[in-house]
């Protein structure tokens, strides 16, 4: 059976080894290693949002480390790996079922087209009790959010509630 075959070749660790971003160029390095293997993932942001305050700083790294976890899941099915090194992510229990599910589903079809079963096969070890989106910062931000939907980019503003 082809799937056999397939899980006997797993790779035995898949690390999120560094997520670098540079203001001056608005350049992004998301890095990945499946077993000593380096895969990099790049990313420009042609606005770039420095200089801006720390809060605002922060709540952008927070994002850019949530984009590497969930980027990581087209580079995670290279080798299935066995374990799942987070390096300096921030990993909660809500994060770690959320990520969990995500790779789960993300990797559907390819495991449908390639007869595989993943169920319990992916874990993220839990390596913080602060919650992810613990909200440490108070974010001076305006009211609406950018939300990238099938393409297009969409700005919704919340209804006014005192109307």
């Amino acid at each position: 059976m082809e799937s056999a075959r397939f899980m006997d070749r797993r790779a035995e660790c898949f690390s999120f080894s560094g997520c670098h971003y540079d203001p001056a160029s608005g350049e992004a390095i998301l890095s990945y290693e499946v077993d000593g293997r380096v895969l990099v993932e790049k990313i420009i942001f042609p606005w770039s949002p420095w200089p801006v305050d720390a809060s605002r700083q922060a709540a952008f790294f927070q994002a850019l480390e949530l984009l590497h976890l969930v980027a990581g899941v087209s580079y995670y099915k290279a080798g299935l790996a066995r374990r799942i090194d987070a390096g300096e992510c921030r990993i909660d229990a809500t994060m770690s079922g959320f990520l969990a599910d995500l790779y789960e589903q993300g990797l559907g079809e390819f495991a449908y087209v390639n007869q595989l079963d993943l169920s319990g096969l992916i874990n993220f070890d839990i390596n913080s009790d602060l919650p992810t989106g613990s909200g440490a910062y108070s974010l001076d931000l305006p009211e609406r959010a950018l939300v990238a939907m099938g393409g297009a980019v969409h700005v919704f503003k919340p209804r006014s509630t005192g109307e």
